[in-house]
């Protein structure tokens, strides 16, 4: 069900390939009677209906919160308190702290020789399935130093495991169950077994009797009454091969590997029936089950989501993408943990059954990147250059226009009457959008070594120029644009945003580069800082840079100080962010195949998601719309897909004004220094008004109150031109800067040569 829902105008903050904020008085929006819902969706019957709200909380809605890796390829789990216990398919067994669900760490590990299949956890131990070992009771009871503290071996090959009591039962392929006591961990002793037909392959618990997943034998229910003389008192045979399974109610959910999910009735545990079935396309290994839903773990990284609530009709509801082959799946509280092979554990929000309400898309061959104004969203197409489309209706969103580009375009920029098109092996192309509905190439620039991303900023053009660093555009006359400035970055530059006289550009392979632009045809790096990841986008609010950092995730950098940048904190995501833009609180990240990511950001030292949309294709640019009565809307670039319109996410409640930074601490920054002809002075505060800075020196008297240059998002920009108050050069020498906003103060040491 929908959250109440109210919206206060935000105006958009970072983008990442423009820094202007968007035109206000676009025509107002129309509301059709539904919504274009996303086309993974299989089932809509139960969908909220969101034609008339302008956000969304994302976090009503199915979605990934978080991962770890294992060594290997996570192929069961168990849980216990806050604790998850893997079992690696190669390697052994993963203790994982969950205490903090979006940060997952592995707390310890004990390797095991031979394959593991399964595991289950009863208080302080773990008890692992081992193959050709038998069982092996792990003891838990100090997580970071997990020990064997006993083995059984078994006839056959352990596949299987449950624990109940001292007893555990071992579901030991062509052997059958085996029934082992554990009372003494050193020392266990097998009380009891039966044979079964069929590969034992998993078990399950329930009362007096044990229920086996046996392979081609389907379902096999024992009578463990009498643990040292169990019996097979049923039977039913499935479709497929009995794979896994799950008892809760009066029912048996079996994973049947190529037979999909089966659901079987043992309230007359001598007679049991199968009820229903859900096709299911991909191989199931596993099965959770919690009230009137089952999460099956199955190949294709996949997470599917079945409604069970009628037994006799079970119904696909949903999947959610998995960063691996998904082979077992566990549930606690409000969400589902999932063993996904070489992706590590993966864990997912699942209090709601659907994933969250889209707009509307329109087809387009190769969405790179997009830009949105007046009412229109400009798409970087690939080789078919520029495509615009009308989203003032967002519900119905269609192409008018389009402009070809001699290469292959790779994102776009607007300004109120052209559009920036890097166009990898032309350089920068432009296109001239004073009528939307009928764009014209006007003119290009050539650039060395491919053009991949643009951001605008006066009168200059700035080109991500892969190897070839950062180029500077002077954009005055589009028809003749000229390459006025270059500089070098360490590896590949892919993404550029700029703000305040400062490039900040995502190098992949070395990080983020911070490069003073103030002098457009002498731009010099000031600042760097290796990322965990490889950055792929960028934009900055305050006096912070948010970068998109494939491989990691999300990472925030305080930029406060270009020339002495940090990291202040990282966020797993779950998959490969090529784009982001923050706006109201809020990080919007295109995040590889799990689509759209929504990240709280409002406390940078503790990043929160929000919520996630799957996708059919990969997104690689992000933007923002507004109507003209201020709701804000999603753009996605996404690849062969196209564009997709989504909702933002609903505000956090605040006393906070919109136009303040909640996140920016206090900086006194001085570029260059020493200096030679003039220093940059950036204060940053959390809010800006009332910021001074003058000039002292070492005697302690005034030698100039400095003017403010530029009033930035949550930084306020100086410089000194070494002279005094009177206009007059001052001498070489140690000078002070001292700086104030908002009732504190800051001083810092500046050299200045001549």
């Amino acid at each position: 069900m929908l959250p109440s829902i109210s919206l206060s105008i935000r105006s958009i903050l970072c983008r990442p390939t423009t820094n202007r904020p968007l035109e206000d008085g676009r025509p107002s929006w129309g509301v059709s009677p539904g919504v274009l819902l996303w086309a993974v969706l299989l089932v809509t019957a139960h969908l909220p209906v969101a034609a008339d709200i302008d956000c969304i909380d994302y976090g009503d809605y199915l979605h990934w919160v978080g991962a770890v890796e294992t060594f290997e390829a996570s192929w069961s789990i168990a849980l216990a308190g806050t604790h998850a216990y893997i079992a690696d398919h190669h390697a052994g067994l993963y203790v994982v702290d969950i205490a903090q669900i979006q940060n997952p760490r592995v707390a310890g590990s004990v390797p095991l020789e031979g394959l593991i299949y399964d595991v289950a956890a009863n208080g302080d131990f773990a008890y692992v399935a081992n193959g050709a070992e038998g069982l092996r009771i792990i003891d838990v009871t100090q997580p970071s130093a997990p020990g064997i503290a006993g083995t059984q071996n078994t006839p056959g090959c352990a596949l299987g495991v449950a624990a109940a009591g001292p007893r555990v039962y071992v579901a030991d392929g062509s052997a059958g169950l085996q029934i082992i006591d554990a009372a003494s961990p050193g020392n266990p002793r097998l009380l009891g077994s039966v044979d079964t037909p069929g590969m034992a392959h998993g078990v399950a618990l329930k009362g007096p009797y044990a229920y086996l997943a046996a392979g081609a034998a389907g379902l096999q229910v024992i009578d463990i009454s009498d643990p040292t003389q169990p019996s097979v008192v049923g039977t039913v045979d499935t479709p497929g091969f009995a794979w896994d399974l799950t008892v809760s109610g009066r029912c048996a959910y079996l994973a049947d590997y190529d037979a999909g999910l089966q659901v079987i009735d043992i309230a007359d545990p001598a007679h049991p029936q199968i009820l229903g079935s859900a096709e299911i396309e991909d191989l199931v290994f596993g099965v959770a089950v919690t009230g009137r839903r089952a999460f099956v773990a199955t190949s294709g990284s996949w997470l599917q989501l079945v409604d069970i609530e009628h037994g006799d009709d079970p119904q696909l509801l949903d999947r959610m993408r998995t960063i691996g082959e998904a082979h077992g799946v566990a549930l606690s509280g409000d969400h589902a943990f999932v063993a996904a092979s070489d992706g590590g554990l993966q864990i997912f929000d699942v209090r709601h059954s659907h994933p969250p309400p889209l707009l509307s898309e329109v087809e387009i061959s190769m969405a790179s990147d997009i830009d949105v104004r007046g009412g229109y969203a400009f798409i970087s197409d690939g080789y078919r250059g520029l495509r615009v489309v009308d989203i003032s209706d967002p519900w119905h969103p269609k192409i008018v226009a389009s402009a070809d580009t001699p290469g292959q375009s790779s994102g776009v920029a607007v300004s109120a009457t052209h559009a920036f098109i890097p166009d990898e092996s032309y350089g920068l192309q432009i296109v001239e959008i004073t009528d939307p509905e009928d764009p014209h190439h006007v003119g290009g620039v050539d650039t060395p070594d491919l053009a991949l991303d643009v951001d605008l900023a006066g009168d200059y053009a700035y080109v991500a120029g892969f190897r070839a660093g950062l180029h500077v555009i002077d954009i005055t006359t589009p028809e003749t644009p000229r390459l006025v400035g270059s500089v070098e970055t360490p590896d590949m530059a892919s993404a550029v945003y700029v703000v305040d006289d400062i490039a900040y550009v995502a190098d992949r392979g070395a990080g983020l580069q911070i490069i003073d632009v103030s002098d457009p045809e002498d731009p010099w790096i000031a600042g760097s800082l290796e990322t965990p990841g490889s950055p792929r986008g960028v934009c900055v609010r305050g006096s912070y840079a948010f970068v998109g950092d494939a491989g990691c995730g999300l990472t925030v950098v305080d930029v406060g100080c270009p020339a002495e940048p940090r990291i202040v904190t990282s966020l797993n995501t779950q998959d490969w962010v090529s784009d982001l833009f923050v706006s109201g609180g809020f990080a919007y990240l295109a995040d590889g195949s799990s689509g759209l990511t929504v990240v709280d950001v409002t406390d940078l030292r503790s990043l929160r998601i929000v919520g996630t949309v799957p996708t059919p294709r990969h997104p690689a640019g992000i933007a923002a719309t507004r109507s003209c009565s201020g709701e804000e809307y999603i753009c996605l670039a996404a690849a062969h897909h196209g564009l997709v319109i989504g909702y933002a996410q609903c505000p956090i409640p605040s006393g906070v004004p919109e136009d303040a930074d909640p996140h920016a601490a206090t900086h006194l920054c001085i570029q260059p220094n020493p200096v030679l002809h003039q220093a940059r002075i950036r204060v940053a505060a959390e809010r800006g008004d009332g910021a001074r800075a003058c000039v002292y020196d070492l005697g302690g008297r005034r030698i100039r109150e400095l003017e403010e240059a530029i009033s930035g998002s949550g930084a306020r920009l100086f410089r000194w031109d070494a002279r005094d108050q009177g206009g007059r050069p001052v001498a070489a020498g140690v000078y002070l800067i001292r700086a104030s906003a908002n009732g504190w103060t800051a001083k810092r040491r500046v050299v200045l040569v001549r």
